[in-house]
């Protein structure tokens, strides 16, 4: 049988990497609906008005939610690759 202690060390390597996207996703998906985000925005083209920096924050929201859901079930898959390997 062969040795595929390479094959492991990266498959764990990936659950580590993927693990540390999940939190940073994480913190930073409520962080986009924040006054002092969209405050920011706002001072950095005086041009948009709330009710656009608040639409372009709620998207930003939703994209950030559907690679958070995906990088959860990604890591998840290589969990049990790992795990089965």
């Amino acid at each position: 049988m062969i040795k595929r202690t390479g094959e492991h060390v990266l498959t764990w390597i990936g659950v580590g990497i993927g693990a540390l996207i999940v939190l940073f996703v994480a913190l930073m998906v409520p962080l986009m609906q924040s006054d002092d985000f969209v405050a920011g925005m706002q001072q950095s083209d005086a041009s948009l008005t709330y009710e656009e920096i608040s639409q372009v924050a709620s998207g930003m929201q939703v994209l950030g939610t559907f690679v958070l859901v995906a990088n959860v079930i990604a890591v998840i898959l290589a969990i049990v690759g790992g795990i089965f390997m």
